[in-house]
């Protein structure tokens, strides 16, 4: 398998830590696996808010599995290589490697998917297994990294605009957003998260491009 770290999500400041390609052992499909890398010791569940953990030490966040669960949602719907992926080979796990099971005791509760997976440093061995279930590197021109890295950003883009794409970037800072906002009124106060304008003007300018020359990739 290869990886891609600190891959950035389209039209978002956010990163996954770690994005492994490859094709499924037995299908040959092409297999996507995020990967969130969490360095929490302990947390619980915040009570009455569904998605929403505090952190021993680091105040509130979404839950681990939630937030990596929104990213694989994220690049499907705005990832053109990923559009038709089956859910079962665009999976999404949260690694919390300084944890043990009974430190996020609370936290197994919440439902988790093909999408939103959780493993400790106690299941380490369950989840190398499941990566080597899952996943093996496929040799040859159309490797899934290089058709990745290809297709940051799906074609419908292509005829949609420059007011699309900033509606886009709305959505899409308000969906990242919304559990620091629902955490500020149930919790400690988190700092706001990056907001890079050279990323939105580089957007809207390849927006502008694309709308008479085609798919550009735009650089913040």
């Amino acid at each position: 398998m290869e990886a891609l770290v600190e891959y950035q999500l389209p039209l978002t400041s956010k990163r996954a830590d770690v994005v492994l390609c490859g094709v499924h052992p037995h299908s040959g499909a092409p297999k996507f696996v995020v990967v969130e890398l969490e360095q929490w010791s302990r947390a619980r569940m915040v009570e009455d808010a569904a998605d929403l953990c505090v952190l021993e030490g680091m105040g509130t966040r979404l839950h681990a599995v939630e937030q990596v669960r929104r990213y694989c949602t994220h690049l499907r719907d705005f990832v053109a290589a990923l559009a038709d992926v089956t859910d079962s080979d665009l999976a999404g796990i949260a690694y919390l490697h300084n944890a043990t099971d009974l430190d996020l005791a609370d936290l197994w509760d919440y439902d988790q998917d093909a999408q939103g997976r959780m493993f400790t440093r106690q299941r380490r061995g369950e989840f190398l297994t499941y990566l080597r279930h899952n996943l093996e590197r496929q040799a040859g021109p159309h490797l899934p990294t290089y058709c990745l890295l290809r297709t940051m950003i799906a074609p419908s883009l292509a005829g949609l605009g420059v007011g699309v794409v900033e509606g886009w970037l709305r959505e899409a800072d308000a969906y990242f957003g919304e559990a620091r906002e629902r955490a500020a009124a149930s919790g400690p106060r988190l700092p706001p998260g990056p907001r890079r304008k050279s990323t939105r003007v580089a957007l809207r300018f390849g927006a502008a491009k694309t709308c008479r020359f085609g798919h550009h990739h735009a650089r913040g």
